[in-house]
């Protein structure tokens, strides 16, 4: 008799912990479940994007966002998902030059867990933001300061150091992913600073944005033409005449497999 007693309370203890444990991991696998969701809108928008569908990438990056939040939100400090979720949210905040809210989400990876990885990924990416808004800071201050008559002679001082700013500058916001502002500015040095020794090398880099970035080759096609139009003599020059006659060659072949 007392051992059923005994064995009852037991069962009942045993079904606790088994019940707690399964709930627990309910709540692991549905949170799971939605990261995986998340990511997997991304890259659909990522796709999209490659595809030049620009407003559907757009859209899918912000159902990705919103998700990404709501595990953030939920999870606690330190926790795997927590610092993953906050990882992709900065990700998406730099990826709309919004850096002052990637920061903070970078910062509150530290803070949660100051010895993790992604602990570590965000310190260098607070680093990166901070070095290159101080760079852009600075430079676009020197080429302001640089008198308008210097900057059209070339043989001029204030030439050389105001080309010098304006691709420090552009180097900077490519640094930061922000493409757009890059391009930008890699265009006003070309344009403005033809005589620039490196005026070559900028418009070439408009051209590896465009192909490897922004994923428009066409446009990027048109750029790299440009060196050759530009600067016939220059070593981009070859280098992209080397990359278009490559790269037509690949289209043909596909071209012709499918056919």
């Amino acid at each position: 008799m007392r051992s059923k007693f005994f064995i009852i309370p037991l069962l009942l203890l045993v079904i606790l912990i088994l019940f707690g444990c399964a709930a627990k991991m309910g709540k692991v696998l549905g949170t799971g479940y939605l990261y995986q969701n998340a990511e997997m809108k991304l890259e659909d928008a990522q796709m999209k994007k490659i595809e030049g569908q620009k407003e559907e990438a757009k859209n899918l990056t912000e159902k990705a966002l919103e998700l990404f939040l709501q595990i953030a939100e939920k999870e606690e400090p330190g926790s795997k998902y927590f610092s993953k979720a906050h990882y992709q949210i900065a990700g998406i905040y730099m990826s709309r030059f919004d850096w002052d809210s990637a920061n903070q989400h970078y910062q509150t990876i530290v803070d949660a867990q100051a010895a993790g990885y992604l602990a570590g990924k965000s310190r260098s990416a607070i680093a990166n933001i901070r070095k290159n808004r101080k760079l852009i800071d600075e430079n676009r201050t020197i080429y302001l300061n640089v008198p308008v008559d210097q900057k059209k002679e070339p043989k001029s001082e204030g030439y050389y150091k105001a080309a010098r700013a304006l691709q420090a500058v552009a180097d900077a916001y490519a640094n930061l992913g922000s493409y757009e502002e890059a391009i930008k500015n890699y265009t006003e040095l070309v344009d403005n600073f033809p005589e620039y020794n490196l005026a070559p090398q900028a418009q070439f880099t408009i051209g590896n944005i465009y192909f490897y970035k922004l994923y428009d080759y066409t446009t990027g096609w048109g750029a790299y033409l440009k060196v050759i139009e530009k600067f016939p003599d220059s070593f981009e020059a070859k280098k992209a005449d080397t990359l278009l006659k490559e790269t037509d060659q690949i289209l043909k072949e596909i071209k012709q497999e499918q056919d």
